[in-house]
């Protein structure tokens, strides 16, 4: 698990650039915004699962997953990127992973703020390592019972397509996101029916 981390803290976006700008987009669940939350505690993880009373997020591991345990979760936080990781799981089968994170928005920045900022960034980091990436808008999917907007990003590398498919909702002044890092739908589609509904 420590060569994935290390894998997937490359592929993850290590800085967030955002600028300061009003405007309201604070819709009670109006496209991935929420301002019905309560105040921000982090997540739970066990040999079992995550849990997290502040999103509603439950994931349940099955017989072929494996949690992320502190000191791993640790390696990756060592990013400083200003993000809390809370999760990450990986299949044991073919180590693909999903990852839970939580950042603040920043003030006076807006949800599409945000993903704007991060599109740009992304795409940035790739490219100044020489890799291409392609993106697409996802159909939302529901987390903790909230809808989260969906992206994928599909990077090629030695031949191999790598797919980052990222959730992400405003929950208050926070924004929680849920990482997928994969090779095969299938893969994608066992971590997904980790999470109660």
């Amino acid at each position: 698990m420590k060569k994935l981390a290390l894998l997937l803290g490359a592929l993850i976006l290590a800085g967030t650039f955002m600028t300061a700008c009003s405007g309201d987009g604070h819709k009670n669940g109006g496209d991935g915004v929420y301002t019905d939350v309560s105040e921000y505690t982090e997540g739970v993880t066990s040999a079992e699962g995550y849990e997290s009373a502040w999103s509603g997020i439950k994931f349940t591991a099955s017989d072929s997953i494996t949690m992320a345990d502190d000191e791993e979760l640790a390696e990756i936080a060592a990013l400083e990127d200003g993000a809390i990781y809370e999760m990450m799981a990986t299949d044991n089968t073919n180590y693909d992973t999903v990852l839970v994170r939580t950042l603040s928005a920043g003030e006076g920045v807006t949800f599409e703020d945000y993903l704007t900022a991060q599109l740009d960034s992304i795409k940035s980091q790739y490219e100044a390592n020489g890799l291409n990436v392609e993106y697409s808008e996802l159909d939302n999917a529901t987390f903790g019972g909230r809808s989260y907007r969906g992206a994928l990003y599909t990077v090629s590398m030695n031949g191999t397509a790598i797919y980052q498919c990222v959730y992400r909702a405003m929950l208050g002044d926070r924004i929680s996101e849920v990482y997928f890092t994969y090779s095969d739908e299938a893969a994608f589609n066992a971590l997904m029916d980790c999470f109660a509904e």
